[in-house]
């Protein structure tokens, strides 16, 4: 786990759907990461690593799987753009450089990184 302004997050390298990557986020008292600022989701950076956002509640209704609300937006340009069955679910991406959000298939397994907070150890470890 690594330490980042009080929050503790880890990134998991075995593609799992959105769904199973957050039971396996919540069997370590997390949930999958929240990124509430650009600076914080730069600690997050990997390429197509599902987060916590979805909208499989209601279409077009995006939310945090841990509740809290949407302060900070970082669609990429033109999402989420509804396009195909199923993208209700979130991934951080990267063109140039720069960190966005970007929707997909729930059903198709990435990487993704857990957050949980600072009342639980964090052993640092390298990221990966």
């Amino acid at each position: 786990w690594l330490d980042v302004s009080g929050k503790c997050y880890k990134y998991f390298s075995t593609p799992k759907t959105w769904r199973d990557a957050r039971a396996s986020c919540q069997q370590y008292s997390g949930d999958l990461a929240v990124p509430i600022s650009y600076t914080e989701q730069l600690v997050l950076g990997d390429n197509n690593l599902f987060i916590g956002g979805s909208d499989r509640n209601d279409e077009g209704g995006w939310e945090w799987s841990d509740g809290s609300p949407f302060r900070y937006l970082n669609w990429h340009t033109g999402e989420p753009n509804m396009l195909g069955r199923g993208q209700n679910c979130m991934v951080l991406t990267t063109s140039n450089w720069h960190y966005t959000w970007d929707n997909t298939d729930c059903s198709v397994p990435s990487p993704y990184i857990c957050k949980r907070k600072r009342k639980y150890v964090c052993i640092l470890t390298e990221v990966g």
